[in-house]
């Protein structure tokens, strides 16, 4: 008799949609200035609410966002309607040379956690330009 398979491993993390760049197609990045800051916003669709993500646990390849409250360090929260579809996004910012982006790089990721501490990520495409 063979064994029934094992169960299925749990979801790791929520997928949610992001938007590099919003508003660019393609999302092109100059990979030779560290210090260019990359607008990320992670998207409200029908079946993901953005604001319920922890802005203070989001990572974009490695880098944290970089508006921050002078006084606390805290990063800031920006929530806005970036794909014009009547709800609210919520976007981040991140610094070039913070990130482990090369020259190569095809794609980038966010991390983060909702704050009912769900894990999320999102994907998208990315055209490094020197």
């Amino acid at each position: 008799q063979i064994p029934p398979p094992p169960p299925l491993p749990p979801v790791l993390f929520v997928a949610v949609d992001i938007d590099i760049k919003p508003g660019s197609e393609p999302n092109s990045i100059n990979c030779g200035n560290a210090k260019e800051v990359i607008t990320v916003a992670i998207l409200t669709t029908d079946d993901f609410d953005a604001t319920t993500v922890d802005h203070t646990t989001v990572t974009f390849e490695g880098a944290s966002e970089t508006h921050v409250d002078k006084r606390t360090g805290e990063p800031r929260r920006h929530e806005e309607d970036v794909d014009y579809d009547g709800d609210t996004d919520l976007v981040f910012h991140f610094r070039l040379g913070d990130t482990i982006l090369t020259c190569d790089s095809t794609e980038a990721t966010i991390t983060g956690a909702t704050f009912d501490g769900f894990a999320i990520q999102g994907t998208d495409a990315v055209r490094m330009i020197d």
